[in-house]
């Protein structure tokens, strides 16, 4: 009983969260980027990133929105463009540009997104390894478990699948 009235008040908790009538497919996400002020813009990109790779057509939009005038859409476009992951390669370059910002959270952000996003390449272990001395110690923390996941990425890239691999009985 405990568990029903708990599930039934988390429903009608979002059902009061959300928006009547907001659309909150890609597409609609990225129209409402568009409207210009920071609070629409930094919702929109939160709700992109929720869509993960799916979002990968909004990456030009993500794109512009790293270089946002709020700090706070900047952060979430980096976060958005990392849930997008490997396919978002092609945005690679301006991720690392992030590295180099004044704000030590857009660096944080940055330094997960490079991981995550350059994994399959070795373009970003420069960038992180330069992180490394950073003045902020979470910084220096995410390049370091940056560079740690494209370091176990590449050494099983070339192992066998387990599918592969068959067992003597």
């Amino acid at each position: 009983m405990t568990r029903l009235i708990l599930l039934a008040s988390v429903v009608l908790l979002a059902l009061g969260c959300a928006k009547r009538g907001e659309d909150y497919s890609v597409t609609g996400l990225m129209k409402k980027f568009e409207q210009g002020d920071a609070a629409s813009r930094f919702d929109a990109v939160a709700g992109l990133k929720g869509h993960g790779v799916e979002a990968k057509p909004a990456l030009p939009l993500l794109t512009t929105a790293l270089k946002d005038a709020d700090r706070n859409v900047r952060v979430e476009a980096i976060y958005a463009v990392a849930a997008i992951g490997p396919e978002a390669e092609g945005v690679l370059p301006q991720l690392i540009q992030t590295l180099k910002a004044p704000d030590a959270d857009v660096r944080l952000a940055g330094a997960y997104a490079v991981a995550i996003v350059g994994l399959r390449s070795n373009t970003p272990y420069p960038a992180l390894k330069a992180l490394l001395g950073d003045r902020d110690p979470r910084v220096r923390a995410e390049a370091a478990s940056g560079i740690r996941k494209m370091q176990l990425a590449a050494r099983f890239k070339d192992a066998p699948s387990t599918a592969a691999v068959t067992t003597n009985k």
